[in-house]
């Protein structure tokens, strides 16, 4: 009966310890949402709607900050982009396609400080603003 008791007690151990590490893992683990290569980007006006046609790169930088590979991007209809790129931290920038009426310095090419590492479950939203 001893031997019965200690090979439970281990078999019960083991599946807590299996049970702690799930639980972890799904606490902590996984970062599905920022490291899946997928990164949305939205260009809207200040109330709200899809800014559509604006152009808009995805770079990765060296530690000077010069652009090293970047690939080109168009917002849709609903003004969003969605970008299936390698999983790094690129510099996004505006190039192109802001509407007349409106203006959005911070994110243009050669001023932007957006990094995808900012952004919130691989997302991020620019709102253009009046100019």
């Amino acid at each position: 009966m001893k031997k019965f008791w200690k090979r439970f007690a281990v078999i019960v151990s083991i599946l807590c310890l299996a049970v702690t590490a799930c639980a972890l893992f799904a606490a902590c683990g996984g970062n599905e949402d920022t490291d899946n290569g997928i990164y949305t980007i939205t260009v809207v006006t200040p109330e709200g709607t899809g800014v559509q046609g604006v152009k808009m790169k995805l770079c990765t930088v060296d530690e000077q900050g010069n652009e090293l590979t970047c690939k080109l991007f168009t917002t849709d209809a609903n003004g969003k982009v969605v970008a299936e790129m390698t999983p790094d931290n690129y510099h996004v920038s505006l190039i192109s396609g802001i509407p007349e009426d409106y203006s959005a310095t911070e994110y243009m090419d050669g001023v932007s400080k957006l990094y995808t590492k900012d952004f919130t479950k691989n997302a991020f939203t620019i709102t253009l603003k009046q100019a």
